[in-house]
């Protein structure tokens, strides 16, 4: 088995860390504090502990390819 490569580590370990703010957010809420009292101890966005909220299971990422935009001499060869 292949090793995993830096970008795909880094990409663990953020998810990680996304899934245990989740996780918190969840828990707060179910402790009964507010939305705002939830953002102000995990650090998040109002707007972040709704969307976590109402997602009703951890967000994933839909990950996909990224648009490719030319650089200078891919341009300058296409002129």
């Amino acid at each position: 088995m292949r090793q995993p490569i830096k970008a795909e580590e880094r990409k663990r370990q953020t998810r990680e860390r996304r899934k245990a703010r989740y996780d918190r957010v969840v828990a707060l809420a179910g402790r009964g504090l507010s939305r705002r009292a939830i953002a102000r101890e995990v650090g998040l966005s109002r707007a972040t502990v709704r969307s976590f909220l109402a997602a009703g299971s951890f967000p994933e990422y839909a990950g996909g390819a990224t648009k490719h935009l030319p650089n200078m001499l891919e341009v300058m060869r296409l002129t």
